[in-house]
């Protein structure tokens, strides 16, 4: 399980706007994630830095964000904002972020499909080069897909 993790920065120290930062378990910052805030409608992309910013008069308490929603990567995480965390710091959002998404991408896929040709071709032609370059691409194929598969 990984955590994405939503930072909210309040009024009082940044003036009239919301920082929503973005990151996994690890605090790698996750880009193009969209934090929607229910109350305003706003939708916000989070930018390399994983950073959204939410500019709204904070001291009207119908912009203060009550309900937020993150989506990234086909999941996405909904809870209410609390009054202890209106001006708390940060708050935290725990779900699986690589849950997610097929088994194989399509480029895993064809690589596994390549070097199973590539393999049948170096046996039926008895070119060990040939042969060798498709257990080179079925390994990398399984690899990636057990490695992209092993933060489940």
């Amino acid at each position: 399980m990984k955590t994405l993790m939503i930072r909210r920065m309040g009024a009082a120290a940044y003036g009239n706007w919301m920082k929503f930062v973005v990151a996994d378990v690890n605090g790698r910052p996750i880009s193009g994630a969209v934090v929607k805030v229910a109350k305003t409608g706003d939708n916000l992309i989070t930018d390399s830095d994983g950073v959204a910013n939410l500019r709204r008069d904070l001291s009207d308490p119908g912009q203060v964000p009550t309900r937020v929603r993150v989506e990234w990567n086909g999941m996405a995480i909904e809870r209410d904002i609390v009054n202890d965390e209106i001006s708390s710091l940060t708050s935290f959002f725990k779900f699986p972020v690589c849950a997610r998404g097929p088994v194989m991408t399509t480029i895993e896929i064809a690589s596994l499909v390549a070097g199973a040709a590539s393999i049948g071709a170096g046996i039926y032609w008895k070119k060990e080069a040939l042969q060798l370059v498709g257990e080179v691409l079925v390994g990398a194929a399984v690899f990636t897909t057990i490695y992209r598969l092993s933060c489940m």
